[in-house]
């Protein structure tokens, strides 16, 4: 053997066992991923399917039907556009029909826009309008969780990835914790 063979295999062995960690590199990538994936139940960007604006078909208790474009719900009330005359109503949940009610309650919780102007007649309380911040909130949170779950997505980066899982997981906890003020505002208003 010579001092030739002897570096040749020396180099062989050294871009074989790169190539092995750069494979297994590559899989721990894609397991890791994998697990995050599993362990929040979906894909980072499985938040709700419902969003604003919406057109519908909503139908009163009486069976009167309208059309409308869904704008905002609380938890009694939604806030429409009337097609047609393009109007805002805030309407209460209670009094539409109860396939109407199933399919407004799929539709996330952010408040009444402009609560203010219904504040005079009494449709909205002051309570009313701190949750609709906390909504409002929730909703920004939701938005910069789409816009990381897409770097995060289009990322190939395994510490970029990192980064982003634990500030999904930071604003996922800022969102409980106002969902958490918001049920303790409604539940001392009840």
């Amino acid at each position: 053997m010579t001092i030739y063979s002897g570096v040749r295999n020396l180099i062989l062995s050294v871009i074989f066992f790169g190539v092995a960690v750069y494979l297994g590199s590559i899989i721990f990538d894609k397991l890791t991923e994998q697990s995050f994936l599993d362990k929040n139940g979906a894909s980072p960007a499985a938040f709700p399917v419902y969003g604003y604006p919406a057109k519908l078909e909503l139908s009163s208790k009486t069976g009167n039907a309208l059309g409308v474009s869904l704008i905002g719900r609380s938890e009694s009330k939604i806030q429409f556009i009337r097609v047609g005359d393009g109007e805002i109503f805030v309407y209460p949940i209670a009094d539409l029909s109860r396939s109407s009610q199933e399919i407004v309650l799929n539709y996330p919780i952010n408040g009444l826009q402009n609560a203010s102007d219904y504040m005079t007649g009494g449709a909205v309380t002051l309570g009313d309008v701190y949750v609709e911040q906390l909504r409002v909130r929730i909703k920004k949170i939701d938005q910069e969780i789409d816009v990381l779950t897409k770097r995060y997505e289009a990322s190939q980066s395994t510490a970029d990835k990192r980064r982003i899982e634990n500030v999904i997981s930071d604003l996922r906890e800022e969102r409980i914790e106002c969902e958490a003020k918001i049920n303790e505002r409604l539940s001392s208003q009840s």
